[in-house]
């Protein structure tokens, strides 16, 4: 079983680097995967994506603040990772997770033209909005730490839930997944508030 000093907490997550970079090929085989869906026209594989997009633009209504903007993306994240990493109770479950995952936001990408009113609620495809470079770049930026903070806490959720059903650790079920809910708490949660926050400004933008 895992001790506590915060340090234990880092070197069992960095024990994970392994599966977690074989999670990150699942994932992008799944974003490789939605490029036959798209031209093949399955449908039952391509109409979450758009749906769930829809759903975000009720929830959050049109041109949402900032902060709103930034609590649902890290509530919804937060609570969606810590699903995937207990779903690895159902051996193999995660790495499913991972390339439907992929698969739904290879969707998203290359249907980007005709879901932009979606992405944008409130604001037109063809709406455009002048602004600095200063400010252009700092979108960039958020959207550059966004994606170097988000795809690695999947990766290492994924990773983690994997092994949750492998691990040979003395003690129930139930004190392996709390090893596991303590890490995610002291180090996913907090990066993902970071993301949440710089995806955030990253969307308000480029709008």
């Amino acid at each position: 079983m895992l001790t506590w000093p915060r340090m234990d907490g880092l070197g069992f997550l960095w024990n994970h680097r392994g599966v977690a970079g074989y999670a990150a090929i699942v994932f992008f085989a799944g974003m490789t995967a939605a490029w036959p869906v798209m031209k093949f026209r399955v449908r039952f594989l391509s109409t979450f994506p758009v749906a769930f997009l829809t759903w975000i633009r009720v929830v959050l209504g049109n041109d949402p603040s900032l902060p709103k903007m930034a609590l649902f993306i890290f509530g919804f994240n937060s609570v969606a990772m810590f699903v995937y990493m207990s779903a690895g109770i159902i051996r193999g479950l995660p790495w499913i997770v991972a390339f439907w995952t992929g698969l739904n936001i290879g969707v998203v990408m290359a249907r980007a033209s005709d879901l932009d009113a979606f992405a944008y609620p409130g604001h037109p495809a063809d709406h455009k909005v002048e602004q600095s470079a200063a400010g252009m770049a700092i979108a960039v930026l958020c959207f550059l730490l966004t994606l170097s903070l988000e795809l690695p806490c999947f990766w290492f959720s994924i990773a983690m839930g994997i092994s949750l059903s492998t691990d040979t650790s003395v003690g129930s079920l139930t004190d392996i997944w709390l090893v596991r809910a303590k890490v995610y708490a002291t180090f996913i949660v907090p990066a993902l508030f970071i993301s949440a926050v710089a995806e955030s400004r990253a969307i308000s933008g480029i709008r």
